[in-house]
């Protein structure tokens, strides 16, 4: 994961400094002396250099990959995408459930997309809408249709768009009338699209 992380990234990138901090916490796990971390982790290490706080019962390995998917879902936010893409993919091989495994979808598909590799993000938002819908979810298979129709706009698939803008406007016509503001703004959307391939 810290290669990962520091993988293309030029001196003074944060992302040298979390690979850092990763190694260091990868050597203590093995038992190994940590070293120096970066500044702006030193609080971290400390923490867990901290021997008089209290240790935590092991988490169950279902605990263990929602702690993992959490960590992905901050690292998203924070802008880590690298990294929270190699921990949603752990997360998603560890979680049982098909719910829990569609969420560690669209956070790698975020994070593909942040990191401006739309297919693989379509290819990870499409699996995950699928299983969304096929489980009940129908407001989180809504927000990932959308953003497919987005990816296919950017990359002028318009054809796909609009039917992908229809197929979110669908769910959220199922999920009943409080959702019209939704449904009224993907009508838009998909009018925007189809004045743009009659224009081109």
């Amino acid at each position: 994961v810290a290669e990962q992380a520091a993988s293309g990234e030029e001196p003074g990138s944060p992302w040298l400094d979390a690979a850092a901090f990763i190694r260091a916490v990868a050597a203590l796990l093995a038992g190994d002396q940590p070293g120096s971390v970066p500044l702006p982790y030193a609080s971290h290490m400390a923490a867990l250099l901290d021997t008089s706080a209290p240790i935590s019962p092991p988490l169950d390995a279902k605990q263990a990959a929602l702690e993992k998917l959490r960590l992905a879902e901050i690292e998203l936010q924070q802008g880590m995408w690298k990294v929270a893409v190699v921990h949603a993919q752990e997360a998603f091989v560890e979680l049982p459930g098909p719910l829990e495994k569609a969420h560690a979808l669209k956070i790698q598909a975020d994070a593909l997309y942040m990191l401006q590799d739309d297919h693989g993000a379509s290819v990870k938002y499409d699996t995950a809408r699928k299983l969304f819908e096929t489980y009940g979810d129908i407001a989180a298979a809504a927000e990932v249709q959308v953003q497919i129709a987005y990816i296919e706009r950017n990359v002028g698939r318009f054809e796909d768009c609009i039917a992908s803008f229809r197929r979110a406007s669908d769910y959220y016509r199922q999920m009943g009338p409080e959702y019209r503001e939704a449904v009224a703004h993907l009508d838009a959307e998909i009018e925007t699209v189809v004045a743009r391939t009659m224009v081109e």
